[in-house]
């Protein structure tokens, strides 16, 4: 294999590369993402590997990897494309729970971004036959969505099927983002940084670094009807519609009107970009205002547009926000926005298969991902749910189990606060 090109990162990995650039050797793995993909009941190893293979050739996420050098001090190393060959797991019985386990296993060890390519897979074989595929990727090469295409292209694959076209890749997209024709769009977005931090309020005061995490998930049938119905009334997003409800459920439960929220951007606005492999995402920043004069689907509408107008500067150089952002208490990668808002048309999670969809259900837990953000709202959809993810973080000096107690139900009762808002949108009340 040989080096066939080095290239400065694009928007969205730089973004994400400054969040995770100084983790220590015990979290480098928090950066791990994992799935498990079931395969047709025809699919051979031969046929497996040989997909993969053309999957890797096809997407330069793959065959990256990155190096502390040049300008911003990292750059990636896009390599020649190399034959695949997997790791095999046999399992006669509880095939589908022995995936999921080896997926865990694979996301749990930590990827070397300057000598590895950022991507493991295992196939988990019953009798010889390849089953499921059971995958790790580090975010510096994929996203959410990056892996939505992954698995479409694997199929086509798998399938017989082949492209029209060539895959966008990393180094095209960081071209352009950096070129002069783009220069109008990175200045608006400094400026929209500028005016939303300067209306903010001040940041919450962080909890320390050994603070405990605290998560709860809402799975609703009736949720997704009362969303969908809300939103269409109103001729806004479903998205729209679950943030207007999430900053109704924010100032119920804390009493704040003005709050900072860091949307997630997918930043895949264009026919490139929607069939890139990469890390996308980057936080824009947004002030949601609950003034208590407006009804509630005034203030929906409200939030659809300044959603949109905020999006529009979701792609972003993250150095050139930076110091600004740091005038506020903030930083230009998201750390220090005290609520995280993540939409996605999937739903959360990766678990397998799937039972039967609840009419509706609330699990929480004592524990959960650290990811940094007092609080973390992330909700998708399947066909039959909707699907909201809470995660809260709490400073752990002095908490006894009275208060681990208390928490637990301060995230189920944010949630239930959240599903009733929800619920009950069919008559507009003051907010």
């Amino acid at each position: 294999m040989s080096i066939i090109a080095v290239a400065p990162l694009t928007f969205g990995q730089l973004s994400l590369w400054r969040s995770i650039q100084d983790l220590s050797a015990d979290n480098l793995s928090v950066a791990n993402l994992h799935r498990v993909w079931a395969l047709p009941g025809d699919c051979s190893l031969t046929g497996l590997e040989s997909a993969l293979s053309h999957l890797v050739e096809r997407h330069e996420a793959l065959r990256t990897k990155f190096r502390r050098s040049g300008p911003r001090g990292i750059e990636q190393e896009v390599w020649a494309a190399d034959p695949v060959r997997l790791e095999v797991l046999e399992a006669d019985e509880d095939a589908e729970q022995k995936a999921a386990e080896a997926a865990r296993r694979l996301a749990a060890q930590p990827f070397d971004l300057g000598s590895e390519f950022l991507w493991r897979a295992v196939a988990l074989c019953r009798g010889g036959q390849p089953r499921y595929l059971c995958l790790s990727v580090h975010h510096m090469a994929a996203d959410r969505v990056s892996l939505g295409l992954l698995h479409d292209d694997l199929c086509t694959l798998l399938s017989g099927g082949s492209f029209e076209a060539p895959a966008a890749t990393p180094r095209a997209v960081a071209e352009t983002q950096q070129s002069e024709a783009w220069a109008v769009r990175r200045a608006a977005a400094v400026d929209h940084w500028c005016k939303t931090l300067q209306a903010a309020p001040p940041p919450v005061p962080p909890a320390g670094p050994h603070a405990l995490m605290f998560s709860g998930v809402l799975r609703s049938a009736p949720a997704l009807d009362a969303a969908v119905t809300f939103a269409d009334g109103l001729g806004i997003s479903l998205h729209s519609a679950v943030l207007a409800v999430l900053c109704e459920t924010i100032a119920a439960r804390t009493g704040e009107k003005r709050m900072l929220i860091g949307l997630m951007a997918g930043n895949r606005n264009d026919s490139e970009s929607r069939s890139l492999v990469a890390s996308q995402n980057q936080l824009v920043p947004f002030l949601a205002e609950v003034d208590g004069k407006s009804d509630a689907d005034s203030f929906a509408r409200r939030i659809h547009w300044k959603t949109l107008l905020a999006y529009r500067h979701g792609s972003f150089d993250v150095d050139d926000v930076e110091p600004l952002a740091q005038k506020y208490g903030r930083h230009g990668n998201g750390d220090g926005f005290d609520y995280i808002f993540n939409f996605s048309q999937t739903p959360v999670g990766s678990a397998v298969g799937g039972s039967a969809s609840p009419e509706s259900e609330i699990e929480v837990s004592s524990e959960g991902r650290d990811i940094g953000y007092p609080l973390y709202f992330q909700a998708g959809t399947s066909p039959d749910l909707l699907w909201c993810q809470l995660s809260l973080r709490k400073e752990a000096a002095g908490v006894s189990g009275k208060d681990e107690t208390r928490f637990v139900q301060e995230t189920r009762e944010f949630l239930e606060t959240f599903q009733r808002i929800l619920m009950g949108k069919g008559s507009a009340q003051p907010i």
